[in-house]
Parts: C-alpha cells; structure tokens; sequence
C-alpha cells in the first residue's frame, strides 16, 4: 500500500473509532504495520484511541490495527477475526502458495486474508469475518486435493512455525546491497535496484538507502522472494571478508 493511501486509511479508521466506537484496517504486512503505528505515533492519534494489533496467531506476521474509543468498553474477537482450518487426506500435500492461490482465484483480495500456517497436521488460516462464509461455502478444492473447510475457535490457532534454513556466506561489508545480493542469490547492481523500487525492508521497514548497516539478529526481506535472519556473524576470511551465518524462512 502506498504510503499517502496508507495515511490516509488509517486517518479512516480513527474518524471511525470516534463516531462509532470502533475502527479497524484489513490485514497490514509487517512493513505497512511499521509505517502505521509510526504515522500514528508521530499525530499522537494514539493519544486519542486505543490501539491493538490482532492477527489471530501469537506471533502473527500480517495483523489487523484495531482503534478503540476509549468510551467504547470491550469487543469479541469474532467480531474482527475468523480462524478457519482445512481438512483433507494425511496423503495430499497442501503448500502455502496453493492455497493462497485457490483464494485468490475465488476472487478473494490478499488483504481480506492473514496469515496461513501449513506446518501443522491440517492447514489453518485467518481472515475477515465477512468473507469467511464465503471460503466455507466455495472453498472445496486446491488444485486436484479436495478439502473441506470449517471454522474453529481463535484459542486453537497458536503460535505459527517458522522454521530456518541455515546458510553460510561470505560478504565484503555489512551494507544492506551486498547482503541482499550474497543471500538472495543477484548481483549487487540488481539489489540497489530492487531498494529503489522499494522492495527491501529491514526489519520490516522499507529500505530507501543502499548503505544502510546490518547487524546481528536483523531480519531482511525480498518481496516475493522471501526473508532471511543475520543469525551470526562469525568473524573474518584471511582476506578481511566478513563471514555469516545466515536463517533463510522456509
């Protein structure tokens, strides 16, 4: 989402948590998350609602803003999240991008969903409430798999499973350029490229200059190409290369 349309959504949201007691965004990246709650701190809009975060799994990655007049008391969970899981044969093997695209082939928007978690014995996932009638009802295949969908309480979603693919590299500096270039496998005219077209974030903010520092534990992604965590930096090559150890999510 660009940046002005995202101020102004949640401008939206705010008016709507003072005239009607409650306002809420559909799911936000991580990214836009960032640029949220810093536009909000910066207007002190926080100061004016309450503001949660709900994204149905404990360590969720995309998430719902919730803003709250403060007058306003309590809400349900069910009425901001649906939780759905989808059952099919233990033999049928279910990925995250066929899912993914057998909703949005239903004509479903990216932002109406949260996050999937396929780790688990049977896929789960998150959603707005006022689609997920519609995934129950429609949604009976992924691919050749049939499946059958049906909704569960948002306690049974617990955390998601992040696992890590560990690699080692060796880069020339800790710039964000020439990590993105060593991790994801381009060249390092082609990483200044894709900051450009703002298409890295470091932890989970857009990256707007090519030679900004990394360090350890930092978290950098590729849209559409993935993420990977600077797990360890483990010292330097004869040649004063720095060598890393680095999680690629899988």
């Amino acid at each position: 989402m660009e940046e002005n349309i995202l101020k102004n959504y949640i401008e939206d949201q705010v008016e709507k948590a003072h005239k009607n007691g409650i306002g809420a965004t559909k799911f936000l990246t991580p990214t836009e998350q960032s640029e949220a709650l810093s536009y909000i701190t910066h207007h002190k809009y926080n100061k004016k609602v309450d503001i949660i975060k709900k994204g149905g799994y404990e360590s969720a990655e995309r998430a719902r803003l919730i803003f709250l007049n403060k007058q306003w008391g309590e809400y349900q969970n069910d009425q901001i999240l649906k939780a759905l899981v989808i059952e099919h044969r233990k033999q049928d093997k279910i990925g995250h991008r066929d899912i993914l695209g057998a909703l949005m082939n239903m004509g479903i928007e990216r932002n109406t969903i949260g996050d999937i978690e396929t780790k688990g014995t049977q896929p789960t996932l998150v959603c707005l409430p006022e689609i997920s009638q519609y995934i129950l009802d429609n949604l009976t295949k992924i691919g050749n798999i049939g499946v059958a969908v049906r909704g569960i309480p948002l306690e049974e979603l617990g955390s998601r499973i992040e696992e890590l693919e560990t690699m080692h590299i060796i880069a020339s500096s800790m710039r964000i350029d020439c990590l993105v270039a060593e991790i994801f496998n381009i060249s390092r005219n082609e990483a200044s490229n894709l900051i450009q077209q703002g298409k890295i974030s470091l932890n989970h903010k857009l990256v707007t200059k090519q030679d900004d520092n990394v360090v350890e534990g930092n978290t950098i992604a590729l849209r559409g190409k993935g993420k990977a965590k600077i797990l360890v930096i483990d010292g330097k090559t004869k040649k004063d290369r720095i060598k890393l150890v680095i999680g690629r999510y899988v």
